[in-house]
């Protein structure tokens, strides 16, 4: 508020007298004491000024209670905001500050009392600052005539606040403290100031005064359990509570019936109206206590019907034991019978594959040369006879029966053991087996050989070739395929084969059928040496056989040894 300062100057003192300037230095040059305020005689009009507007109050100088300010310091313009523009008198500032007329009344009317009577009690009236917000002063008001009046704005809004958080959490407390379920005291010292319901009905008094007013010694027994005196551990441990700000402990107060209660004291130190007390909650512990004693009683019985069942558990557990060892050695007594079986399996196999060598071999070479043999001396013995005879048309329908016997043993012979799988390799060996099928069964074929097949065992070669030709069969027997594909591949030290059908498709169950005696013997074929077998089929879509085998068996010596005797 930028008010013109205007200091009130008066050309004679209060009472009318005249003191000379020369006097008074005279009665100061003969040692005598200087006159009360004789400095603002000689101040001038700037300090007083500069004084009053850094005082930490604010101060207004008026003319008539509601009249027009004739001074007002930087601490009430800086605290309200307005300008003199917008209050240039009294009557708008409070219009300004105090817009509710009823309250302006009030004000009014107080300041009127303050004129007649000289001076007033100090007033509190909030006021409505330039930018909205509110804040409340404390007004003291001196009165020097009726045209000179001077008023301190002392600011209380935190005073006011604060005074108003803690009215209402007085009257929260008092709230909580009378509607709680707990019991609560409160202890002025030694002695119970206030408790709520709960704690009359817990100590069982229907009159509160009864208890107000009383000890701790009153209510509890005169001795505590441990034989101290109530009195005595009371006052010590309410000592503590005070120096520390709390205290748990628990504690055996006494019903007016004289029923003894065990309860769980917490106190904590509270300032209620600027004074100190002692806040106890007493918790019953009685259903605690009862419940601690049947756990303990419970947790007894319950070790003992342990101790006996671990004695049970124990013989058990030395029988299961037993028969862990027993069936661990039957598990590995099977797992070894079947690895003599996978053994002697493989070995059953060489032993077949070389009886088949070994036929078509004498086939080839002992039945094919008596054929041979017999095939020239039917022809020397066609020549000898007459051309028109009957006996040398037999003797060519003869040469005919031995020219389809001796490839009927070529057949034979190629299907116990392929020359050309020997000669010229698996790759070759497939794709001439798969264009003879072809030509057999008119399914149409298509072959993806990998031309970089590196050389390998010949062993390998006959077992991939074998585990082929069984695929080609179930496809013939079952698939009712009108395509087959077959993809032979080299990939990371594996030899992969993939023979995909068009046909039914197998399903899951008859792929891991115990009847299904090839897909058996492919896997186990695969499975003694280390490889991957896999066969999936979808319903109308057809069936993809895949077999990925290492050029080294992963059991060369048990591959290569025969079968253990049991």
């Amino acid at each position: 508020m930028a008010y013109t300062h205007n200091v009130v100057r008066r050309s004679s003192p209060p009472n009318g007298r005249h003191r000379s300037p020369n006097k008074a230095k005279k009665r100061a040059e003969a040692g005598a004491r200087p006159e009360r305020g004789s400095w603002m005689v000689h101040a001038d009009k700037d300090d007083l000024v500069s004084i009053l507007d850094k005082l930490p109050v604010g101060v207004a100088v008026l003319g008539s209670p509601t009249g027009n300010a004739l001074y007002i310091n930087n601490q009430i313009v800086d605290t309200l905001g307005y300008t003199l523009t917008e209050t240039p008198s009294t009557k708008s500032l409070m219009k300004k500050a105090i817009p509710d007329r009823k309250a302006r009344s009030e004000a009014y009317r107080a300041w009127r009392h303050v004129v007649r009577s000289g001076s007033g009690e100090p007033r509190v009236q909030p006021y409505i600052c330039a930018d909205g917000t509110i804040r409340t002063f404390e007004h003291r008001s001196v009165v020097l005539r009726k045209d000179l009046i001077v008023n301190l704005w002392i600011d209380v809004t935190r005073r006011e606040v604060a005074e108003a958080q803690l009215r209402e959490s007085e009257s929260r407390f008092r709230s909580f403290f009378e509607n709680s379920s707990d019991p609560f005291v409160l202890f002025d010292g030694e002695r119970v100031v206030n408790c709520n319901r709960a704690a009359q009905n817990m100590f069982g008094y229907e009159d509160r005064k009864k208890i107000i007013g009383a000890t701790m010694e009153k209510l509890s027994p005169r001795k505590q359990p441990d034989s101290t005196l109530s009195s005595l551990q009371a006052r010590a441990l309410f000592k503590s509570a005070l120096k520390r700000g709390s205290n748990r402990f628990e504690w055996v107060a006494l019903r007016n019936d004289g029923m003894k209660i065990p309860v769980e004291v917490s106190i904590t130190t509270i300032t209620l109206g600027g004074k100190t007390l002692l806040f106890a909650v007493l918790r019953d512990t009685t259903a605690w206590k009862e419940a601690q004693h049947a756990l303990l009683h419970a947790k007894t019985d319950l070790e003992t019907r342990v101790r006996e069942r671990t004695a049970d558990l124990a013989s058990v557990n030395e029988r299961l034991r037993k028969e862990i060892e027993a069936r661990k050695k039957i598990e590995q007594e099977v797992r070894k019978s079947r690895e003599d079986l996978r053994n002697l399996s493989e070995h059953l196999q060489q032993i077949r594959e070389r009886d088949r060598a070994d036929i078509a071999r004498e086939v080839h070479d002992q039945l094919g040369q008596a054929l041979s043999a017999v095939v020239i001396d039917l022809a020397c013995l066609r020549e000898q006879l007459p051309p028109e005879q009957e006996g040398r048309r037999q003797v060519r329908a003869i040469e005919a029966k031995i020219s389809d016997t001796m490839r009927s043993v070529r057949e034979i012979c190629r299907k116990l053991r392929p020359p050309i799988l020997d000669d010229l390799g698996l790759p070759t060996a497939i794709a001439w087996h798969l264009r003879d099928f072809q030509e057999r069964t008119g399914i149409q074929c298509a072959a993806a050989i990998d031309e970089k097949i590196p050389s390998h065992e010949k062993e390998l070669s006959l077992l991939m070739f074998r585990i082929y030709q069984e695929t080609m069969t179930n496809i013939l027997r079952h698939a009712a395929a009108t395509r087959v594909d077959v993809t032979l591949n080299y990939l990371k030290g594996h030899l992969a084969l993939e023979v995909k059908d068009n046909g039914k498709g197998i399903s899951a169950g008859q792929s891991t059928s115990p009847l299904s005696l090839g897909i058996l013997g492919i896997r186990e074929r695969v499975r003694f040496w280390g490889g991957k077998f896999s066969i999936t089929g979808s319903p109308g879509k057809g069936t993809t056989v895949m077999v990925s085998m290492p050029l080294r068996p992963a059991k060369l010596t048990s591959k290569r040894s025969a079968p253990s005797t049991p």
